[in-house]
């Protein structure tokens, strides 16, 4: 006799014998885990407006921010009051950096 096994984080399943110790296998269980939500749309936009503040943030030092950096990274933080988030979002452009590549 057998019992079917589920791994915790990618639920795979597998199969043991109905004897087991399922204690010495501490990274399955006896149903399929539930599925982690779908992430919505606003969560995706947030996420990405996230990476770019990230990336900016080398240009919000004090000796190095300027006024079209400051304007960028506020455009950012205020994505969400934009009348069409998160389905239509207009993404502003970062500024140039001197001998650089732009992050796009």
């Amino acid at each position: 006799m057998t019992k079917t096994w589920h791994h915790k984080t990618n639920g795979q399943s597998a199969i043991f014998a109905a004897n087991e110790d399922m204690t010495l296998w501490p990274d399955y269980q006896d149903s399929n885990p539930t599925p982690p939500p779908a992430i919505t749309k606003e969560q995706e936009v947030r996420d990405q407006r996230n990476e770019m503040l990230a990336w900016s943030d080398q240009m919000a030092l004090s000796d190095r921010i300027t006024d079209e950096w400051r304007v960028y990274r506020q455009a950012l933080r205020d994505l969400s009051a934009q009348s069409g988030f998160p389905e239509s979002v207009t993404w502003p452009e970062a500024p140039e950096i001197q001998g650089h590549i732009k992050h796009d």
